[in-house]
């Protein structure tokens, strides 16, 4: 099931903002040392930065598998 899945990068996040299906990926630039902040997934939208989760955390939003 779709709510079933954990993010992970590359995931397919359904955009709260705009509606839109944006993928999931890990900070840009240096996040610092600490462990959960390396575990932190982002995703982009109209040139801003939302936090996602924590990889392998359940998602907030819907979220799919990139096709292909």
């Amino acid at each position: 099931m779709e709510d079933t899945l954990r993010l992970e990068t590359g995931m397919l996040l359904k955009c709260s903002k705009c509606g839109e299906w944006h993928t999931v990926r890990p900070a840009d630039g240096n996040v610092g040392e600490a462990e959960h902040a390396r575990e932190m997934l982002y995703w982009l939208c109209r040139g801003r930065r939302f936090y996602a989760g924590q990889r392998g955390s359940v998602a907030r939003t819907p979220l799919r598998r990139p096709r292909g």
